[in-house]
């Protein structure tokens, strides 16, 4: 059984407002909502990202503030993966295959 908020948080998970208590949840605050997700966790995966994807924002805002950026892309010809290799591109962006390397990264990280 949990003992610590977090233990809890990784046992059960958390959700995240970037809304103030008792707003609605309408999509006008998707900037804030991405920097805020990128502050929370030691890092970021993003996975087959479009060029216009709000993960790509939450990657950049994880940059900012010095958290480590992971990228999973689907095949160079999707569109759906445009995102992704634009970030690795970009350099700063470690190329993850699968589970496994987003747990090495991460637990390197915290370590």
């Amino acid at each position: 059984m949990p003992t610590t908020v977090f233990e809890r948080v990784i046992t059960d998970g958390a959700a995240g407002f970037a809304g103030s208590a008792g707003a609605a949840p309408i999509n006008v605050r998707p900037l804030r909502r991405n920097v805020l997700m990128a502050a929370l966790p030691i890092g970021v995966a993003v996975v087959e990202a479009a060029a216009r994807s709000s993960a790509l924002s939450s990657a950049r805002a994880a940059q900012a503030i010095g958290r480590p950026v992971l990228a999973l892309p689907g095949p160079v010809t999707s569109a759906c993966s445009v995102g992704c290799h634009g970030l690795l591109a970009s350099g700063g962006v470690r190329l993850v295959t699968g589970a496994s390397d987003v747990l090495s990264a991460l637990t390197a990280r915290s370590a």
